[in-house]
């Protein structure tokens, strides 16, 4: 998308929506090449404006509906010229640069703490997606996960008239993430997690009643801080941070997922993985028994898309494909194609 694209096609989202709010790393200056446009759409009832906003975006025309996504809010994905869209609706206030800023202003008196906040969340986020191991939709920490724990980073640094770094907000997160008690929640201000939280909860800072990461399952917990043991661990020994950013590559048996469309048709692909997204927090929750470590960049091929997940050893890797074939019935795009196998 064009320079200055972003806040047209919010002015028109608003023209067919009404009032929305910039949220995510966009909105705290912590965006990435590969960063989504995400907005909310304040409202007293989330489902029922979903659905009505939906019918009304896909009239429109100017841009397409990919999927409904199941989230922590009600939320639709769009697409418009390549460019991914989230719009969310909430009754409650999101995880946003301004409930951030306000819980670091309740400590010690430090500088630099936003900008260091800003440059720690946008190298875990890179950080995070390199292993493969990055978004809300696989039950994993996304953005507003992530920056509320760097923000919790730089509290934990804090000491009145420091200037605070990113670089040691992220060796802190390293080493306190890899050996913290969970389900210990990250909390900013101080509340207990909610009875409804996952196994590593990260409290939204607006909302402390809501886990920004209640949809993680144990396994995808489990392969997370096995990669922040790892991490740590290669810091200890010398590793630079660039170092840590090597993408992780999937080894030994897996369940691949190849998600095919007609070479060329790039929206009817992005519709596709938009089905397979939409049902992932199901599939994830039902193959938590065999232990999946998914990788959630997928591999790219000429129409096609694949996605990895480690299981070991080969014959639980045959039993969750089997699993996948029987949760993946059902895909509704013409001349899609979904096809499970056991790889390694």
């Amino acid at each position: 998308m064009e320079p200055g694209g972003d806040e047209e096609v919010i002015e028109r989202l608003e023209a067919e929506l009404g009032a929305l709010v910039e949220v995510g790393s966009r909105s705290i200056g912590a965006a990435l090449s590969w960063s989504d446009l995400d907005l909310m759409c304040p409202c007293e009832d989330p489902e029922r404006e979903l659905k009505h906003a939906a019918k009304r975006l896909k009239r429109a025309g100017w841009i397409d509906v990919v999927r409904v996504v199941e989230g922590a809010h009600p939320a639709v994905r769009l697409l418009h010229e390549g460019r991914r869209v989230d719009v969310a609706f909430a009754a409650r206030g999101p995880a946003d640069a301004a409930s951030v800023a306000a819980a670091l202003e309740r400590g010690p008196a430090t500088h630099g703490a936003l900008s260091a906040w800003r440059e720690a969340t946008r190298y875990m986020k890179q950080w995070a997606r390199a292993r493969g191991l990055y978004g809300g939709a696989f039950g994993l920490w996304g953005g507003a996960a992530w920056a509320t724990v760097c923000a919790h980073g730089v509290a934990s640094v804090a000491r009145e008239g420091h200037r605070v770094a990113g670089s040691e907000v992220v060796r802190a997160l390293f080493e306190e993430l890899s050996e913290r008690a969970w389900p210990e929640p990250i909390s900013l201000t101080g509340a207990p997690a909610p009875r409804a939280s996952g196994p590593m909860p990260v409290l939204n800072p607006a909302d402390p009643s809501e886990d920004l990461a209640r949809g993680m399952t144990r396994a995808c917990a489990q392969a997370l801080q096995l990669e922040l043991m790892v991490a740590q661990e290669r810091l200890r020994e010398g590793a630079s941070f660039s170092e840590l950013l090597a993408p992780a590559r999937p080894e030994g048996s897996m369940a691949r997922v190849r998600l095919g469309c007609a070479p060329g048709d790039e929206l009817g692909l992005a519709r596709l993985e938009g089905w397979f997204l939409g049902r992932l927090a199901h599939l994830l929750h039902h193959l938590d028994e065999y232990g999946p470590r998914p990788h959630t960049t997928p591999e790219r091929e000429e129409g096609a898309l694949i996605y990895a997940f480690e299981i070991h050893p080969r014959s639980r890797a045959r039993r969750a494909a089997q699993r996948l074939e029987e949760l993946l019935e059902g895909v509704e795009e013409e001349g899609a194609t979904v096809e499970v196998e056991v790889f390694g």
